[in-house]
């Protein structure tokens, strides 16, 4: 199976990468004429924005499955295999259904290939089979993030009941434009007659360009901050727990088992383009169940999004591809887990590796009386040796006269250098005395 996946990827890989683009969607929609148009067989809520899309599909999607709803979603890219990016009932499908559902739409495909200037890029056979396998399955809902920008994005041949705009801020400017305004353009592509338009906080000029097309498409609008948002939100243990404001009143004590700010936000959208697919607040003034709702957050996972893969040392995996993506607050500044980023290396970070905290992203455990809550660890407090302080080991002090010759707190020779300058000393003393 995993060669046959192999070669499944090998031929997709001839196809146009995901950073080359011709802006249409003529291709994808003559492929879903072929495929008899299986988009239209379900409902759906499309995503778009600059950063949060991912984490902000796997939550919807949490929150859908645990109103009992059977749910696809198709988010790019992938962390460690392919068959990530389509989704069934919460998890990936198997690689046998990957290869399955290729091999069903390939005819099409080659059909479509020869009908057109250029041939389907890789984003849009993947696009092709995510519908194609949802009408399958089939599902009740559709949740699907846009791969770039929006209006001739592969995915936008869906007419989403919702539409969701995370945060916009500058990316892919040569294909999208300069501004947040222009971007934003083209993200409102994916905003459709009669549709409800979940903004997140925007930038203004991106707000103005968002709001103008829901008026023009006569869609009702929540945006975050006045008809929904986060009231609250303290660190927990392996995340957070906040009180979320909906459509339909007031969500408190959710867990969120996601670290940083941002997270908290992209829960408040997520819970407002649920209850805007139910809806609330518009046909039934009642909020969803609170504890449904808790039980679906708490369940919620998003893989290489601050994500706590090792403690003692604790490591911490995350990424980002624009500068809105790595904020001060998602380096701590908003009670998230700070990290340093790992395209910054200068000369005191590779002391620090050197003095022990090379192989990986290091941080400090500052622990409470309710909750533990990961803190960078604080130079200025290291001791020689690596002594403890506070039940965390702390490394030498990096370019110090103690890190010298020694690598995270010991000699070359596997003694504990603070220990052994102490009997050194006590000897010292002992023989000066008996003098």
């Amino acid at each position: 199976m995993d060669k046959a996946l192999r070669e499944v990827e090998a031929e997709l890989a001839t196809r146009w990468g995901e950073t080359k683009l011709e802006p249409s969607v003529a291709r994808i929609a003559a492929l879903m004429d072929v495929l008899g148009e299986p988009q239209r067989s379900y409902p759906s809520i499309h995503i778009t924005g600059t950063n949060g899309k991912t984490s902000t599909a796997r939550m919807i999607e949490a929150l859908l499955g645990a109103f009992e709803l059977r749910t696809g979603r198709y988010t790019s890219p992938h962390v460690q295999s392919i068959t990530e990016r389509i989704s069934l009932d919460g998890a990936a499908i198997s690689a046998e259904r990957f290869i399955e559902t290729y091999q069903d739409v390939k005819p099409y495909v080659e059909m479509v290939d020869a009908q057109q200037e250029y041939r389907l890029s890789f984003f849009e056979v993947l696009t092709g089979m995510a519908y194609a396998a949802f009408a399958d399955a089939p599902v009740d809902v559709a949740v699907v993030e846009v791969g770039m920008g929006g209006s001739w994005d592969a995915t936008n041949v869906i007419d989403g009941d919702v539409a969701v705009v995370t945060p916009i801020d500058l990316d892919h400017t040569d294909r999208l434009g300069s501004t947040p305004g222009e971007i934003a353009t083209e993200k409102a592509g994916i905003v459709k007659q009669d549709a409800t338009v979940i903004l997140a906080q925007q930038p203004v000029d991106a707000a103005q360009v968002l709001l103008k097309k829901a008026v023009d498409v006569n869609a009702t609008v929540a945006r975050e901050g006045l008809e929904f948002g986060v009231v609250a939100r303290q660190v927990a243990v392996g995340g957070q727990l906040v009180t979320l404001r909906g459509l339909g009143g007031e969500y408190d004590e959710v867990y969120l088992p996601l670290h940083g700010a941002h997270q908290a936000h992209n829960a408040a959208v997520a819970l407002a383009a649920v209850e805007a697919f139910f809806g609330v607040g518009a046909q039934r003034p009642e909020p969803l169940d609170i504890d449904t709702v808790r039980k679906a957050f708490a369940a919620v996972s998003s893989p290489g999004r601050m994500e706590v893969v090792r403690r003692s040392p604790t490591v911490v995996l995350d990424a980002a591809h624009n500068p809105a993506g790595c904020p001060g607050d998602r380096r701590g500044g908003g009670g998230g887990v700070p990290v340093q980023p790992a395209h910054r290396c200068g000369r005191r970070e590779r002391r620090q590796e050197r003095a022990g905290a090379a192989g990986g992203v290091r941080a400090g455990l500052r622990r409470g009386r309710r909750h533990a809550e990961l803190q960078p660890p604080r130079d200025g407090r290291r001791r020689a040796g690596g002594r403890r302080r506070g039940g965390v080991r702390r490394g030498p002090r990096p370019g110090g006269a103690a890190a010298a010759g020694r690598v995270g707190g010991r000699d070359h020779a596997g003694r504990g250098g603070g220990r052994v300058r102490g009997r050194r000393r006590a000897r010292h003393r002992f023989r000066h005395h008996r003098g």
